[in-house]
């Protein structure tokens, strides 16, 4: 949703979700269904943003971010509801990525077991090390160049 020029002169975009706050109350169990549609429909969006980044539709470069990009997305002044929501996406982004097949992640663990339940066979202690070590290396890549991309950005 495009936004108007604030008093401060600022203009841009931004998601519409983030612009408007209606509060409603729910019983218990209301909630319980509520926010289990809403974590689904998140972890959705998350995983077609990563085929859409995979397939080259979505920059990569411009979809990863460091806590300096994350700080830029709260706003100068403080609402729970805001703050809370914000919390709640990048725990459900991060969720979603630990579950990618890399080694050192939960996925990179599911995808081995994966190997030993169909092939009958347990991997080697030497390969699960090394296979640690490149996993260890890919995230550390990905930290590193998410903090670059982000102070290059703020250049």
């Amino acid at each position: 949703s495009f936004s108007k020029v604030d008093k401060f002169g600022n203009l841009g975009i931004k998601p519409f979700f983030l612009l408007f706050y209606n509060n409603k109350n729910y019983n218990f169990f209301e909630s319980i269904k509520i926010g289990i549609n809403k974590f689904l429909n998140v972890l959705h969006v998350n995983f077609y943003s990563y085929y859409k980044i995979i397939i080259g539709d979505i920059s990569f470069s411009k979809s990863v971010s460091s806590p300096i990009g994350i700080i830029k997305i709260f706003n100068n002044k403080f609402y729970w509801s805001h703050f809370l929501s914000i919390v709640a996406l990048l725990s459900i982004a991060l969720a979603s990525i630990n579950l990618f097949p890399i080694p050192t992640l939960d996925g990179g663990y599911v995808f081995f077991i994966l190997y030993e339940i169909i092939f009958g066979k347990n991997l080697s202690n030497n390969f699960l090390n090394i296979s640690q070590k490149i996993g260890f290396f890919i995230i550390l890549f990905l930290v590193l160049y998410s903090f670059f991309n982000d102070l290059y950005n703020l250049l």
